[in-house]
């Protein structure tokens, strides 16, 4: 998938060269910062939801409850770490509100698509997964997309990411 990125959009550049300066310092993926200038953020407060979780002493990784690098502060390949917890689950909790137990196992199908056409320049891998849990193949379903770290692309991990980084489960049971 190429080195790692900072993307940034907004409409005014010293902000947003501003925002790509904070992101490279704070050095963490998958993280959102927003500056406004001349605004108060009232409109804006309630609407972003934000919680730190910093008691797992977890590597660079997709932290998991079972699956990957049995050492959670590893930061390597397949970069999905074994910390006992259940990240997936507690980011969709988080944003989505309350929702049914997981499934044991998923029982769904991965589908490898071809995501060139979708995103024609953007700096993707060529493959994409989509998660179609039972439920969800003649009815319908929410959508969540879930971006996956550097070093995790199809052509880097295979389907391991999109099996093990723990949201299949909870789309099963939750019409995801």
């Amino acid at each position: 998938s190429g080195p790692c990125l900072v993307r940034h959009e907004g409409n005014d550049a010293e902000l947003r060269r501003l925002a790509a300066e904070k992101a490279f310092e704070l050095g963490c993926g998958h993280c959102f910062l927003i500056f406004m200038q001349n605004a108060y953020p009232i409109n804006v407060l309630d609407k972003v939801k934000a919680e730190l979780v910093d008691h797992r002493p977890a590597g660079h990784a997709m932290v998991t409850e079972d699956a990957g690098n049995k050492e959670c502060a590893a930061t390597r390949d397949p970069y999905i770490n074994d910390c006992d917890y259940d990240a997936a689950g507690e980011l969709l909790k988080h944003i989505i509100g309350p929702l049914k137990k997981p499934a044991a196992k998923p029982a769904g199908r991965l589908v490898q698509f071809d995501q060139q056409p979708h995103a024609p320049g953007a700096r993707m891998g060529d493959s994409g997964f989509l998660y179609v849990p039972k439920a969800c193949e003649k009815g319908r379903c929410r959508v969540h997309v879930a971006f996956h770290g550097c070093r995790q692309s199809a052509g880097e991990v295979g389907e391991q990411f999109a099996r093990e980084a723990g949201y299949n489960r909870w789309a099963d049971t939750n019409r995801l």
